[in-house]
């Protein structure tokens, strides 16, 4: 059994969409659709077909659809901090970017807080109604 490093536990991913950012050219660029499979405050799990390596920066848009709205956090920087690859399906673990100003930003942290609270109270229910 794998010791937990993580500062806090991450939670399923529930309605969550996420895109990445991937750059094309100087002046171009493209969105790709991600899976993401756990989230906190401090970072996202996610798969792809898309490679990266441990380090790199790149930029993360996500959409939480509720019966109410929806919530929607754009361009957050994250850095690729955990890898693994199977099969050509890679599994990333994203802190995201602390140093970054949108990050840094009341009104980011707020929405950031409100995501992980309702997939956390999500995944209380889920729990709940496991047989």
């Amino acid at each position: 059994m794998s010791q937990e490093r993580r500062r806090r536990s991450r939670l399923p991913w529930a309605n969550l969409e996420a895109k990445i950012k991937i750059k094309k050219s100087l002046f171009a660029s493209t969105w790709l659709d991600v899976r993401p499979f756990d989230f906190s405050v401090l970072g996202v799990g996610l798969k792809t077909t898309q490679p990266f390596e441990k380090g790199d920066v790149i930029v993360i848009s996500f959409r939480l659809a509720l019966d109410m709205g929806e919530i929607v956090l754009d361009d957050l920087p994250g850095i690729i901090r955990h890898k693994v690859d199977k099969a050509g399906m890679y599994s990333y673990g994203v802190e995201f970017d602390a140093s970054a100003k949108i990050t840094n930003k009341e009104e980011t942290r707020q929405q950031l807080d409100r995501i992980e609270a309702i997939l956390r109270k999500h995944a209380e229910i889920v729990d709940r109604i496991k047989p």
